[in-house]
């Protein structure tokens, strides 16, 4: 699971549209609200990978 999140690790050096595409595939949704943003992500915190549906 390591390797597979350190070879984004540099991401600021990625083109926009290469940006984009390595964050859609960590990021669900995110939701704003008035006070709060939440994002659902398939990957947790701990390293975790998270399965829906």
């Amino acid at each position: 699971m390591r390797k597979y999140l350190q070879k984004n690790a540099d991401i600021r050096s990625k083109s926009p549209e290469e940006q984009k595409r390595i964050i859609q595939s960590y990021v669900n949704k995110i939701i704003v609200y008035d006070d709060d943003v939440v994002i659902d992500t398939t990957v947790t915190f701990a390293g975790q990978t998270v399965r829906k549906g």
